[in-house]
């Protein structure tokens, strides 16, 4: 469920933080979530008990007998007019197709350049205002035709794609359109290309060419202590192009977001409020590390904001851009269990002395490439791509940076036989499930 403060500001779950009635179950089997919500495969959580009700069987049956008696009326209705043939009913009830892509494949659509870190002395803060204001754009949300939200956004290529956040631009309805201001004033309509919420990163498109592109680096050169800045629109285009500094407080911070997915972050100390969301997280040499995503509001957790790195996000920005949706994010299909130190499967990673943050299979989807070899529920999956699991960012990691049709070599552990052994499988896609 996502949280928000009295200002509506989006308060993210900070992992290993306490979280109202969101706590991982041990011993006792939880109820299941089949959401598919996080990113790698669904994980087990317990959830307060809701009170049964005497009626709501009844009440059940009900609506049941109400719908299907609207069904077949309505199909009856439709055949009576001879409007419907028996191939178009069977149409109408297919379900998701296993690749939903919005357009075809295009090899000349563009991809992002993530570059190495820059080298050498750096710039100042005014010489990185001037560098980097011609692709600082602002994303304008109309509706019904007033102006109902601003932010910003980073131009990405010379001819007219700009990254920016999901949660800005996922208002699809017909009483919404959006427009972009560049840093001379001018307007331009933009064409929403596509957006991921559980990275909260969109990407939308100016017809228009002859724009300066950022330069794009690789946050993994981040460290802690190192200077940043972030540049975007603040409180109005009275205040467009505004700038604020900080530091890197930590380059590699997994956070959950309002998907409930566990996503890898950039934090900073840079001021940054909702409409500099979208906006550039910029390093010394001016090139552009993150896009400003979230800003915690809560009194316990004060004055920490965050980005999403752009070299982590390649795999969906590419995507985006080629297909308008995120089709390549890799599954393993399975549901695990994490498990407290001193649960029956926390006593047995002790006494066996295996990986810590080591998780439970208690579910292998039929169409995991898993189910093809002997691994069973409850066992252990103790490692990854030669690393013990001593931590649950390794396992994000591993799949964050794949995708679907890459191998991965997991190291399980059976608990009647206290054996382990080595599986290397396929990964698929989300939207296989």
């Amino acid at each position: 469920m996502r949280e928000f403060d009295n200002n509506n500001e989006f308060i993210p779950k900070i992992n290993n933080a306490p979280s109202r009635q969101n706590y991982y179950c041990h011993q006792k089997m939880p109820r299941k979530n089949f959401s598919g919500d996080s990113f790698f495969d669904t994980k087990f959580t317990a959830y307060p008990k809701t009170p049964k009700t005497q009626n709501g069987f009844l009440v059940f049956i009900i609506l049941l007998a109400i719908i299907g008696l609207i069904s077949v009326l309505s199909i009856v209705m439709m055949l009576f007019e001879g409007g419907v043939t028996g191939a178009d009913i069977t149409a109408t009830t297919t379900t998701r197709p296993v690749t939903p892509t919005t357009r075809p494949y295009d090899e000349n659509r563009p991809q992002i350049v993530i570059s190495g870190m820059a080298t050498g002395d750096g710039y100042t803060a005014e010489e990185i205002v001037e560098r980097l204001t011609p692709s600082i754009v602002s994303v304008i949300v109309y509706r019904n035709g007033q102006i109902y939200a601003l932010g910003s956004g980073v131009i990405m290529t010379e001819d007219g794609y700009i990254l920016t956040c999901a949660h800005l631009i996922n208002n699809e309805s017909d009483s919404v359109y959006y427009r972009v201001r560049l840093s001379n004033n001018m307007e331009y309509d933009a064409q929403i290309i596509g957006y991921d919420n559980k990275t909260d990163i969109g990407v939308v498109k100016i017809n228009l060419s002859g724009l300066r592109p950022a330069e794009f680096a690789d946050s993994s050169y981040l460290k802690s202590g190192q200077d940043i800045w972030a540049i975007g629109t603040s409180v109005g285009f009275e205040f467009v192009y505004s700038i604020t500094d900080g530091i890197i407080s930590s380059p590699n911070r997994y956070i959950t977001n309002g998907e409930n997915s566990d996503f890898r972050v950039i934090q900073h100390t840079a001021v940054i409020n909702s409409e500099n969301f979208g906006g550039a997280l910029v390093n010394k040499y001016g090139q552009v590390v993150g896009i400003n995503s979230v800003k915690t509001t809560s009194n316990e957790y004060e004055g920490m904001e965050f980005a999403v790195s752009v070299s982590n996000a390649k795999n969906v920005i590419d995507d985006i851009i080629q297909y308008g949706t995120v089709v390549r994010r890799a599954r393993l299909g399975i549901s695990y269990l994490q498990f407290e130190p001193l649960s029956e499967y926390g006593n047995i990673v002790a006494e066996n002395n295996l990986p810590s943050s080591s998780v439970l299979i208690i579910e292998i989807s039929a169409k995991s490439d898993l189910a093809n070899y002997d691994v069973r529920e409850g066992d252990l999956l103790i490692g990854i791509n030669g690393k013990d699991l001593v931590a649950m960012e390794l396992m994000y990691d591993a799949f964050n940076s794949s995708v679907a049709g890459d191998k991965i070599t997991l190291e399980f552990f059976r608990c009647e036989t206290k054996e382990t052994f080595e599986v290397t499988c396929y990964l698929i896609s989300e939207y296989e499930f």
